[in-house]
C-alpha cells in the first residue's frame, strides 16, 4: 500500500499455462519430428548413429528415478526438460532402440500420437479467443458472478502484455462493455471493472485517448464525488491515475469536467479512509509533476482551497499518508511560483513546524517504528519548508 500501486501478477496463471502449455506440444511435436526424419535417413542425433533403412524405437531415458528431479513447488520449463533429458539420456539405449525392427503398427501408433498432439495443440485457446469471449459475456445477460470473472480474466490478460492486449480490447469494441459494468452493479463488479480500465489505460495513449471518448473520465469523476463503497472509490481513483498520466489531453479533460473540485471534495471528506486519501494525494501529485514535465505551468492547479486540503491531510497519523502529503505539496509547490503564496496564506509554515515536532515524538505513529522511513518524511519535511523558503 505505501507504493501506492495497485499488486499486479508480472505474469498470471491464465496465461502462464496457455505459454507453457503451448510451448510444451511445440516440443513435442518436435522432438517426434525429428525422430521420425532420423529413422529415413543416415543421420547422427545426440551422437547416436541411426542406420538407414531401419526405423528407430521410441525414446527412452533412463535415470536414477526415471522422472525430472526438481525443486519442491518449481515448475518444470522447458529449459529444465531439456537438460534433464541430455543428463538422464543413454546413448547406448537409445542405439539399441534405434536398431530395434518396428512393424508397420508401430509407425501408425507414432503417427496416431503425433496427429493427437497436433489437435490439442489446436484445441489451446489463443489470448485473442479469449479476450473476445470475455467480451461476449460482458455484453451478455449473464449472472453478475460470470461478469466479475470475465473482467478478472481481461485483467491478469491485460497484466500479462498491457498495451498489446489493450489495443486488441479496444478494436474489439470491449472497452464500452467494461464501462458498463461501472453502473448500478454490485461493487466487487464495478470494482473490477474500473481495475480492468486502470490497467488497458496505463503507459497507452491510445487506450488513454479511447477510454476518454468512451466516457471513462466523467464516469471515474462520478463516482469520486458520489462517494461509493471503498474498494469502488479505490479502484476508480486508480483508473484516473493510470488515464491522465503522461496524457495532456487528459489533463485538458479532467480540469474541464471540474476534475480539480471532485478532488477538493473527497479531501474534505472526512469520513475517507487513509488508504483513499493517499490515492488522492498521489493524483494530486501526479497531476503537478505531468504539468511540470509538459511546461504547462499548472495554472489549473492554482488554488488556494488544494493548498489548504492538502495540507490539512497532515493531521493523519501514519507515516504514509504524511509522506505522500508532503510529497504532494512540494510538486505542487515547484509547478508554479504562484503556489507558494498560496501554501503560506494557508498556513504551511505553522503547520510543518508544528505537525514535524508531534509526530518526531510520538512512537504511535503507524510506521515510526522504521528509522529509514522516518528519515525519508523528515527530509521531506526539510525539502518543503525550503522550497517554500526560496
Amino acid at each position: 500500500e505505501r507504493g501506492g500501486i495497485e499488486a499486479l501478477p508480472v505474469v498470471t496463471d491464465t496465461m502462464f499455462n496457455i505459454e507453457q502449455g503451448r510451448a510444451t506440444l511445440v516440443v513435442l511435436v518436435l522432438c517426434c519430428l525429428s525422430l521420425s526424419l532420423a529413422h529415413e535417413q543416415n543421420h547422427t542425433v545426440a551422437g547416436i548413429v541411426w542406420p538407414e533403412g531401419e526405423t528407430g524405437g521410441d525414446v527412452r531415458v533412463s535415470g536414477a528415478s526415471g522422472e525430472p528431479e526438481l525443486a519442491p513447488g518449481q515448475d518444470p520449463t522447458i529449459n529444465e526438460l531439456f537438460r534433464w533429458s541430455i543428463e538422464n539420456s543413454d546413448p547406448e539405449e537409445l542405439k539399441r532402440q534405434a536398431q530395434k525392427p518396428h512393424t508397420l503398427e508401430d509407425l501408425r501408433e507414432r503417427k496416431k500420437a503425433l496427429d493427437e498432439l497436433l489437435d490439442a495443440m489446436r484445441d489451446i485457446p489463443d489470448e485473442h479467443k479469449l479476450i473476445k469471449e470475455a467480451i461476449d459475456t460482458l455484453n451478455s445477460n449473464e449472472k453478475l458472478a460470470e461478469a466479475e470473472q470475465a473482467l478478472l480474466n481481461l485483467k491478469e490478460m491485460l497484466s500479462y502484455a498491457p498495451v498489446d492486449f489493450s489495443n486488441d480490447l479496444f478494436g474489439m469494441g470491449g472497452v464500452h462493455a467494461v464501462v458498463r459494468h461501472t453502473f448500478g452493479e454490485e461493487d466487487a463488479v464495478a470494482a473490477a471493472a474500473f481495475w480492468t480500465l486502470g490497467i488497458a489505460a496505463a503507459n497507452n495513449p491510445t487506450g488513454q485517448a479511447h477510454q476518454i471518448e468512451a466516457g471513462v473520465l466523467a464516469r471515474a469523476l462520478e463516482v469520486v464525488r458520489s462517494g461509493s463503497e471503498e474498494e469502488v472509490l479505490a479502484k476508480a481513483l486508480y483508473s484516473l491515475s493510470a488515464l491522465l498520466r503522461g496524457n495532456l489531453d487528459g489533463r485538458l479533460a479532467f480540469y474541464s469536467e471540474g476534475g480539480v473540485d471532485a478532488v477538493l471534495q473527497f479531501l474534505h471528506n472526512h469520513h475517507a479512509s487513509g488508504r483513499l486519501v493517499r490515492k488522492a494525494l498521489q493524483l494530486v501529485g501526479a497531476l503537478a509533476v505531468d504539468e511540470a514535465e509538459a511546461g504547462g505551468g499548472g495554472a489549473a492547479l492554482l488554488d488556494p482551497k488544494l493548498a489548504a486540503a492538502v495540507l490539512a491531510q497532515l493531521q493523519h497519523r501514519d507515516l504514509d499518508t504524511q509522506e505522500k502529503t508532503l510529497v504532494a505539496a512540494l510538486s505542487l509547490i515547484k509547478v508554479h511560483p504562484g503556489m507558494k503564496p498560496l501554501f503560506a496564506a494557508a498556513g504551511a509554515g505553522h503547520i510543518l513546524l508544528e505537525e514535524a515536532a508531534k509526530w518526531a515524538v510520538d512512537s504511535s505513529i503507524d510506521g515510526a517504528d522504521s528509522s529509514e522511513w522516518v528519515l525519508e518524511v523528515q527530509n521531506l519535511y526539510k525539502a518543503v519548508q525550503a522550497a517554500l523558503l526560496q
